[in-house]
């Protein structure tokens, strides 16, 4: 086909052909925003530092510290938190989720409470087991203690794997919406390109 044969076409036959091409992309992306299933996403929300003076936690019930604190002869002890959030945006549950962290928290805490269960890999890596979080469902997973706190390495699911994203206040529009403006964008730039190509054609014809 050549240039002329394209600048004769009519806007009705450039219209069949953007339709040919949109309809299967757009109904794609119906489906998939209409289809029930979850979308688990998980964050680090906060870390914290607190210089606690000594002797509020010198107490009779934690002798492991006491002898920590005398042999160090510290005046204050250090204590770490690290705050995770999760929450599953999509409209169906994500079930048999796994949170998997490098070694064991000295002291964890979820809030809202939920049902989990707590397993110790082999290599020492400590594995939380959650059967299902609701659609749109979220909670908080605070971790404690006087060392460094452990690192998330994986979060799975039955859905697959799903990876830290950075925690932010501002609604940002979702995949689905992004890609129907791409859409409409390209169908105006080639629409642009049609009628441009169409007029330098016709003036040194």
């Amino acid at each position: 086909m050549t240039y002329q044969d394209l600048a004769q076409m009519s806007l009705a036959q450039w219209i069949q052909i953007f339709a040919a091409i949109a309809a299967p992309i757009v109904a794609h992306i119906w489906v998939s925003i209409i289809k029930k299933k979850p979308a688990l996403i998980w964050t680090a929300r906060h870390q914290f530092f607190f210089l606690v003076p000594a002797s509020d936690a010198n107490t009779p019930n934690d002798t492991e510290q006491n002898s920590e604190v005398e042999a160090d002869n510290l005046d204050f002890i250090h204590y770490q938190t690290m705050g995770f959030f999760f929450l599953n945006k999509g409209r169906a549950s994500a079930l048999n989720i796994e949170i998997i962290f490098n070694f064991k928290p000295e002291h964890f805490e979820f809030w809202p409470p939920i049902a989990y269960e707590t397993t110790l890999n082999p290599d020492n890596r400590f594995i939380i087991n959650i059967d299902r979080l609701g659609p749109k469902s979220n909670f908080n997973l605070e971790l404690l203690g006087r060392r460094d706190p452990p690192k998330i390495v994986r979060v799975i699911s039955e859905d697959g794997e799903t990876y830290l994203r950075e925690f932010s206040f501002e609604p940002k529009p979702s995949n689905a919406i992004l890609a129907v403006c791409i859409i409409i964008f390209g169908i105006g730039l080639a629409t642009t390109a049609y009628f441009t190509a169409g007029l330098i054609i016709n003036l040194f014809s």
